[in-house]
């Protein structure tokens, strides 16, 4: 099968989408309705048709050499638009970010570039489809190429495809007389003159009988009827200038090659920051995860809290760095009353309860039976900035730190701090209301969490984004999280639905709870215990007890739970001196098979790795002798990332890859390479 080059008449097309689409505007203003038209098009006809090749043409804004011909070619069109002119050099940019090659000639239209690259690509054997809305193009359909006319119909959006044959059935002449045909009739849209009072019906009656406007002045005589005989001799001169005027060059000279019109990924990360910019957002599916998440922000100083004294030493400290603002969220789904209901239902029959919000989805939670209230949150972020950097913790509900115990905490921060940040804070209230509270007879249930005491100094202290959003700009019409980011702080974040789909919060929670809540998190281990620095290497431990800083938040008094994710601290740092005394000779190496740190439960890996050191020892696929692809995911959600992992005797740092559910890659923190196993199964232990 011989290759395929499409062709994109790119003022044609971004004309008709312009016209096709409703306006649209961006956060800044910016339209963006002929791009989304024209690369939605530009999307359906590169699925349908697979090219090895795609070239887009544009016009430029000075004389042709037509002009040079006839002054008044084109003099009767309208000015372009400025809604459209301004989206004109914004499309050409979005191509080169794709790394879609542009022809743009001075003195020759878009027709003349494309049907010179068209003949070029036909003599080389290749299949050609040009797509353009305009019809002068027809005259270039042949066996090799085909011109394609997008065109809405009944609200849709078809195509109308030509060859030589779809052409002589459609307008009684073949691809060569349409240029005839303009020369006798003209064209209005041009401002091509053709043989006054000719018109389409008369030119093809006058070319079945006479192929060229050539041969009917050779045989003028014999033209019928009378009137179309003197009507040409009338307008012989019009009749060979419109001819001219209507011809497409297919001889330009071009600076240009086929072959570097290769078509590639179209979907770059520079093409995905375009998409975001001109929010775009039905596009931003098309791009592959490592495209969207080579340009998000990663989560910097984030962790899961499991433990109340984790949660409370965090609160302590925020407390005490006394920042302006803490960001707040009680999170869960949208607020349902149905959900409620079902939910108070449920708890009237005791035992384990589910978690309902509606008919088609239900996600267990852990009962909250020892907890005086129960509410529909399902966990708790905070976060707060300190010396320029960020310090931000989730807890998700658990027996320990149920609901009652998580808005105790937010309400010592509330009280403390002067300024808090929240995101729909009507929905938080809901979810901050204890279920029993709830009743039809309620206009509004009784929230737990915020101090309602003072609505002058409630309303003072708590602000909700999204509200402030919508009052700087209530043209828009989305106020998430990802907008937010994007147009007051510059920065490219994934929105929900780019992060979890049509899933429900509840439904991601519950993917994390596996991981998160392993049953055998919190078992003591009866292998010895290594610490590891934050490189990876074993090194002599501190005694926990002397009141150390870690990252886990340790509570340093006897009264609060361990530091670490193990019941013992004392047991567990006496166990690491011990040890760390034994290993220093191999301190410096970045496996200790001894080392077993807090068992986190039995996981499925999955993925890739190009590290032969990683292959020899983890027993990577790569061994058999297959090459496999670096950067692959690996299934193990709710492990905070920047964590040591111990695998196998091997130590590697988890990284964020921006996919769903939390998931991440784990990296050979020798090689920065992504670890694979060709286990189906291997136990992980946490080192820090």
């Amino acid at each position: 099968m011989s290759e395929k080059i499409v062709l994109i008449d790119g003022h044609s097309i971004l004309n008709r989408a312009f016209y096709g689409v409703p306006d649209l505007t961006n956060s800044e203003g910016m339209h963006t309705n002929a791009v989304y038209g024209f690369l939605n098009i530009m999307f359906k006809i590169l699925d349908t048709e697979k090219p090895e090749y795609l070239t887009v043409a544009f016009d430029v804004k000075k004389p042709t050499f037509r002009h040079e011909m006839f002054k008044e070619y084109k003099g009767t069109r309208k000015p372009m638009p400025e809604e459209l002119r301004q989206q004109v050099p914004i499309i050409q940019q979005v191509l080169e970010a794709m790394g879609i090659t542009i022809v743009k000639r001075p003195g020759f239209e878009a027709d003349d570039i494309l049907g010179t690259i068209a003949k070029t690509a036909e003599a080389q054997g290749k299949e050609v489809t040009l797509v353009s809305g305009d019809r002068d193009l027809l005259q270039l359909a042949s066996e090799n190429i085909k011109i394609s006319i997008p065109k809405t119909k009944k609200g849709g959006s078809e195509v109308e495809e030509y060859h030589t044959e779809d052409v002589i059935e459609k307008y009684g002449v073949t691809p060569v007389q349409i240029i005839d045909m303009k020369g006798l009739m003209g064209d209005t849209a041009d401002n091509i003159p053709g043989v006054a009072g000719v018109g389409e019906k008369t030119a093809v009656k006058i070319l079945k009988a006479f192929p060229s406007v050539e041969q009917a002045y050779e045989h003028i005589e014999e033209v019928e009827p009378k009137r179309a005989r003197e009507l040409l001799r009338a307008g012989k001169d019009m009749a060979f200038l419109s001819k001219k005027l209507a011809t497409i060059k297919t001889d330009c000279e071009l600076d240009y090659n086929i072959a570097d019109a290769k078509l590639e990924n179209i979907f770059t990360p520079e093409a995905f920051e375009w998409v975001k910019k001109l929010e775009l957002k039905s596009l931003v599916n098309k791009f592959d995860m490592d495209t969207r998440s080579s340009i998000v922000i990663k989560p910097m100083n984030f962790k899961f809290l499991k433990k109340k004294a984790e949660v409370e030493k965090f609160a302590k400290e925020l407390i005490k760095n006394s920042p302006d603002v803490v960001g707040v969220s009680f999170f869960g789904d949208e607020w349902s009353n149905s959900g409620v209901q079902k939910k108070k239902n449920k708890k009237k029959n005791g035992g384990q309860m589910a978690f309902v919000f509606d008919d088609i989805s239900a996600v267990s939670l852990e009962d909250e039976s020892d907890s005086l209230n129960e509410y529909l949150f399902l966990g708790l972020s905070l976060s707060y900035e300190t010396d320029g950097t960020f310090e931000t913790i989730s807890i998700l509900k658990n027996d320990e730190t149920d609901g009652d115990f998580l808005i105790d905490i937010y309400k010592k921060i509330e009280k403390k701090i002067p300024h808090i940040a929240l995101f729909d804070w009507k929905n938080e209230l809901h979810l901050t209301s204890a279920v029993e509270n709830y009743s039809e007879e309620k206009e509004a249930p009784s929230q737990a969490a915020f101090d309602d005491s003072d609505f002058d100094m409630i309303f003072n202290k708590v602000s909700d984004v999204s509200i402030a959003a919508y009052l700087i700009n209530p043209l828009k019409d989305s106020y998430e999280p990802d907008d937010i980011a994007r147009d007051y702080l510059n920065m490219t974040i994934p929105s929900y639905s780019e992060r979890f789909g049509k899933s429900k919060l509840s439904e991601v929670i519950a993917e994390v709870e596996k991981f998160y809540f392993n049953e055998n998190t919190d078992e003591e281990t009866d292998e010895e215990t290594d610490v590891v620095d934050e490189s990876g290497y074993t090194s002599e431990a501190q005694d926990t007890s002397s009141g150390s800083e870690d990252t886990t938040y340790t509570e340093d008094t006897s009264s609060t739970d361990s530091s670490d994710y193990s019941e013992d601290t004392s047991s567990d740092s006496a166990t690491a001196e011990e040890t760390s005394s034994s290993s220093s000779d191999t301190s410096s190496s970045e496996t200790s098979s001894s080392s077993q740190g807090t068992y986190l439960g039995n996981f499925k890996l999955t993925g890739y790795c190009n590290c032969a050191q990683c292959c020899g020892t983890a027993g990577n696929a790569t061994a058999s002798g297959t090459t496999p692809v670096a950067g692959r995911t690996v299934a193990m959600a709710g492990v905070p990332f920047g964590t040591k992992l111990l695998i196998n005797g091997n130590v590697y740092t988890v990284e964020d890859l921006g996919t769903p559910y939390g998931h991440v890659d784990i990296y050979c923190s020798s090689h920065s390479e992504a670890l694979s196993f060709g286990l189906q199964y291997a136990d992980v232990y946490q080192l820090n």
